[in-house]
């Protein structure tokens, strides 16, 4: 069984196949409409009877206030309103349809004033909040950088044995983005003492 937002979701997706440029301004046109159609066949009914405003409010429990202006289209009314009056001056159930059909539309005018407010928020965020690297939102790569050697012949001498301490150096490539960088240390720490080494 079809309920009434899935019918008033069916509505909305129906104008918005067949209409213009501003679906929601139909929405309301086709519900103006409809509130004005139902009006004049209560006021009809109504005067076919026999009563008046107030005796038919008395019928349906509602004031006279709320009878007039639905027989104008001035403001919307329950669709028990028209059922009410359906069964008080026995329509046929055509008063009863037109306040089902006066729900609905008013649904669907709804979902799509929901439907656009979104699309106005997303617009507004996508112009708050830019791509940081351009339209792709691809990250440039970084230049790749070789990692070389650099030998330093005799840097220095052993202080405990006089002997010749051969330096080596390694440039590495620079660290990625968000990352942490490592301390470099330099001197003997990283030192190769090969020749020192090698003599003991």
């Amino acid at each position: 069984m079809t309920t009434t937002a899935e019918h008033a979701t069916g509505q909305a997706e129906d104008h918005l196949a067949t209409a213009g440029q501003d679906p929601l301004a139909d929405l309301r046109e086709a519900t103006a409409a409809g509130r004005t159609e139902a009006g004049r066949l209560l006021a009809y009914l109504r005067h076919t009877a026999r009563l008046s405003q107030v005796q038919l409010a008395r019928r349906i429990g509602y004031s006279a206030t709320v009878v007039a202006h639905a027989e104008l289209g001035r403001r919307p009314v329950s669709a028990e309103f028209w059922e009410l009056a359906d069964d008080a001056l026995a329509a046929s159930g055509r008063l009863t349809a037109y306040g089902i059909r006066i729900r609905d539309l008013a649904m669907a005018r709804r979902v799509e004033q929901r439907r656009r407010d979104k699309a106005r928020h997303a617009e507004r965020l996508a112009q708050l909040l830019p791509l940081p690297h351009g339209e792709d939102d691809t990250v440039p790569a970084a230049p790749a950088v070789p990692a070389t050697a650099d030998t330093t012949p005799a840097a220095g001498r052993c202080p405990h044995c006089n002997q010749p301490v051969t330096l080596v150096t390694r440039i590495a490539a620079p660290p990625d983005a968000g990352t942490v960088k490592e301390p470099v240390t330099g001197g003997l720490a990283n030192s190769s003492l090969s020749a020192h080494t090698a003599r003991r």
